[in-house]
């Protein structure tokens, strides 16, 4: 029965107290962020003029930073409540932002480049989980670490990216800026789902957000070279060859392609570098 902004306002000032070193219960907060997303829901008709008028979206959005900000420190996680946290960070991967009609105009924009992603309640908790599973990776010893401790996790990622399920273009942009790390979580895992993440032309628009949030944050992995060969021969066919401005985008594409020139994955005669040089600009 309390009021949203003093639930946010709370949760904040944890957040903000994760940058000292004073103690506190980290676990109690992890509660009560679980307890907010399961149990309050936005408010469609307030106006958005924080604080006077903030929803539960806002708390929900504080509690995403706070989980995704409490799994990079280390020395204030035990490994004995791991399962504590994955409830919290399971909870926020489900709360109700963005909505359809919330990415209506970012999706007309696509060089806003991950600003929703950053910036709405469901993608941060995605976040929130991913950095679980690395801290839970770092956290085990190497010699009693397996892959299954990992499987939950998975198995709510691999539901983000069910476009039936969640077809927020926030949260694909999400998977895309944590490429890396997710290739790092478990290769064959990964390697499995970037079909699912780069669907091409069954998700369009969703391809497009992962593909260029993949391109703007991910960086190139000679592991994964293989499974995104597809989707980098359809970022060349995209290339227009009288175009005189070069995008950022499209120069970040270049780079890739000759960082797997230079790392042996292609060849000149390679039919990925002989499409780019037919069809890239001079400029480019």
């Amino acid at each position: 029965e309390l009021p949203p902004i003093y639930v946010t306002s709370l949760i904040d000032a944890f957040s903000s107290a994760l940058k000292g070193s004073k103690p506190f219960d980290v676990y109690a907060v992890a509660r009560a962020v679980q307890w907010v997303c399961e149990n309050t829901e936005r408010d469609e008709s307030a106006a958005k003029n924080f604080p006077d008028d903030a929803d539960w979206n806002w708390a929900h959005m504080s509690g995403a930073r706070f989980m995704s900000d409490l799994l990079l420190e280390e020395k204030r996680l035990n490994l004995s409540k791991s399962a504590d946290l994955f409830q919290s960070v399971q909870a926020l991967c489900f709360v109700p932002s963005p909505r359809v009609e919330d990415e209506a105009e970012y999706k007309k924009d696509a060089s806003r480049f991950v600003s929703l992603a950053l910036n709405s309640a469901r993608p941060v908790g995605v976040e929130a989980l991913i950095r679980y599973g690395r801290w839970l990776k770092l956290a085990t010893p190497e010699a009693e670490f397996k892959r299954d401790q990992l499987r939950p996790v998975f198995d709510v990622l691999e539901q983000k990216l069910d476009p039936k399920l969640d077809p927020s273009v926030a949260v694909r942009e999400m998977f895309g800026m944590h490429f890396r790390m997710l290739a790092w979580l478990d290769l064959d895992w990964f390697v499995s789902i970037i079909p699912k993440l780069f669907p091409g032309k069954a998700e369009k628009i969703l391809d497009r957000f992962a593909w260029n949030a993949y391109l703007q944050f991910g960086g190139p992995l000679l592991a994964t070279f293989p499974a995104m060969r597809k989707r980098y021969e359809a970022a060349v066919m995209t290339l227009q060859k009288g175009e005189q401005k070069v995008s950022d985008l499209d120069r970040i594409l270049a780079s890739h392609l000759m960082h797997y020139y230079a790392q042996g994955a292609l060849e000149l005669d390679d039919e990925l570098i002989v499409q780019f040089f037919e069809r890239a600009s001079g400029p480019l």
